[in-house]
């Protein structure tokens, strides 16, 4: 009998001493200052750090610029990390928060939302040292009706946590058979298989869903255009295994040809059935239409946003986002576009979210009948435009449609992403800060990705070879450009490989990359150089 009291009162003594190591943090998001990662933002706050990702959603994470606080919008997550162990956390909800707050999914516990004291309660029986909360796509409290997307905004959370050392968990070896893997539309896709350790549940997710779609249960890949997407698997912390993440690289080619004419323009119709087929997008096209209604015409930018449909009504409509005038001149005049114009419109068609759209960056070939001559601003590697050159070019606005040649000096290197294989950079004409223009996600020598972090550098003399942009008041050269030459070191095409019968048919631009037809400027055609004007 007395054995037994003694390890009682132990058993006590110890669960006493357990609560008396706990603590409790608030931590005031309206008074801490996030740092935006473009997908999201990390917020440090000793002992914890948040990080915040968008993830399949369509709104990044941010933090209010005039309330402070952080909002979290559906399908996006927010992960909370401690140098010790947490089991509570209590999320104070914003002003923002209280008109649509979506049910959050925790990776580990429980998460109870509260709508009469407008607070979310993490709970967790086992201490973690890290969970992540994942907003639902719909609202399901607030003011807004669940009609709306999903939010997780909060002014302040209250976290009751151990301190020390978390316990080390064990590796979740979460990894893809292959890095890389390719596939074309309309054949079967056989994804690299993933291998894992850990307990947790796999998630799988694509970063470019008009390119390839992924089940986010099974894996399951749907190849839907040409171009190149991360598929991600994700597992969650869990009470044995650290959290893990594995990915792999899909480059989609599909060999479809939607290209046309200005005589043979698509219908409204056409287009939105090649929007739902989803192949070929990756080719400007033409297309015809009536304007429905103009939703914005900026002067300051210069382009604009439109409907157009067959017949002028709402009926089957596509949007025309951002787009520019006649032969790609900037809009100088808010009433240069109406309701009941005819246009000819050339572009890159797009489902944007559900939206059937004329991507940014499409120009007008015609105006209820009325063409402009295009200016022709195309040039060769010898006669490249100076960065001043370039930025006049930017600030006239006409004939941006083209690809160009621009010489200048490295200033600074933004970043180098050796895993999507581009880099963010400024050059200018004599290496300073002076009138630099931007490179903005541009690939190395003839369009191969850079596969380094030293692999371009300050002082570097460069000939890029793309589009000019007047991004929101940034002079950039668009991304998806290349580098014709580095310091004097060229791409290195002497001659051009081709499929066995095709050597007279195989067109090329001077970046390496092959074209459906001759452009304007200089051509590689059967492995010679030929200048079309």
């Amino acid at each position: 009998m007395k054995k037994t009291l003694r390890y009682s009162l132990l058993a006590l003594f110890a669960l006493i001493c357990g609560v008396a190591n706990a603590e409790t943090k608030v931590v005031d998001f309206t008074t801490l200052a996030i740092t935006a990662t473009g997908t999201g933002f990390t917020l440090d706050a000793s002992p914890f750090t948040f990080t915040a990702e968008k993830n399949n959603g369509s709104t990044a994470p941010t933090q209010n610029a005039k309330d402070k606080d952080i909002r979290v919008y559906a399908k996006g997550s927010l992960t909370v990390a401690s140098s010790g162990t947490m089991t509570k956390m209590v999320f104070a909800v914003s002003a923002a928060g209280k008109k649509r707050l979506a049910t959050i999914t925790p990776s580990v516990g429980n998460a109870v939302s509260d709508s009469t004291n407008w607070t979310v309660t993490w709970t967790s029986d086992v201490p973690v040292s890290e969970v992540t909360l994942t907003v639902g796509e719909k609202a399901d409290y607030g003011t807004e009706g669940n009609s709306k997307a999903g939010q997780f905004d909060v002014d302040n959370v209250e976290i009751t946590y151990e301190q020390g050392t978390a316990p080390e968990k064990a590796d979740p070896e979460l990894a893809f058979s292959a890095e890389t893997a390719e596939g074309k539309v309309g054949e079967a896709f056989t994804a690299p298989t993933l291998t894992k350790k850990t307990d947790g549940k796999v998630t799988y997710s694509s970063s470019k869903e008009s390119v390839a779609r992924v089940d986010a249960e099974t894996g399951e890949v749907t190849l839907v255009s040409a171009g190149t997407a991360i598929i991600e698997a994700k597992t969650p912390e869990t009470d044995t295994y650290r959290a893990g993440t594995a990915s792999y690289t899909l480059t989609v080619t599909d060999d479809i040809d939607i290209s046309n004419t200005p005589e043979t323009a698509y219908t409204v119709a056409q287009a939105n059935d090649l929007i739902t087929a989803g192949r070929g997008l990756d080719t400007e096209v033409y297309i015809k239409g009536k304007v429905v209604s103009v939703k914005e015409i900026s002067t300051s930018y210069g382009n604009a946003t439109y409907y157009i449909s067959d017949d002028g009504t709402e009926t089957a409509q596509l949007m025309v986002y951002r787009g520019y005038s006649l032969a790609g001149a900037h809009f100088t005049a808010a009433d240069e576009l109406k309701a009941g114009d005819e246009v000819v419109v050339y572009g890159k068609l797009v489902n944007y979210s559900g939206t059937y759209e004329v991507s940014t960056g499409s120009s007008i070939y015609s105006l209820n009948g009325k063409t402009k001559p295009a200016v022709d601003i195309t040039n060769t590697p010898e006669t490249a435009y100076t960065v001043a050159q370039a930025n006049d070019l930017i600030t006239a606005g006409e004939g941006l449609a083209a690809e160009v040649y621009v010489k200048g000096k490295v200033v600074s290197v933004k970043e180098i992403s050796t895993s999507y294989g581009n880099a963010t950079y400024y050059i200018s004409d004599d290496g300073t800060e002076t009138a630099q223009l931007m490179v903005y996600r541009g690939y190395s020598l003839a369009g191969a990705h850079f596969t380094a972090a030293d692999e371009l550098k300050a002082g570097d003399e460069v000939v890029v070879y793309g589009k000019l942009v007047n991004y929101s008041g940034t002079y950039e050269v668009s991304t998806g450009s290349s580098i014709y030459s580095i310091n004097g070191v060229l791409s290195g095409i002497a001659t051009v490989k081709t499929d066995a019968g095709t050597e007279d048919k195989a067109v090329f631009n001077m970046a390496g990359q092959r074209l459906s037809k001759p452009a304007k400027g200089v051509n590689i055609i059967g492995g010679k150089k030929i200048v079309v004007k």
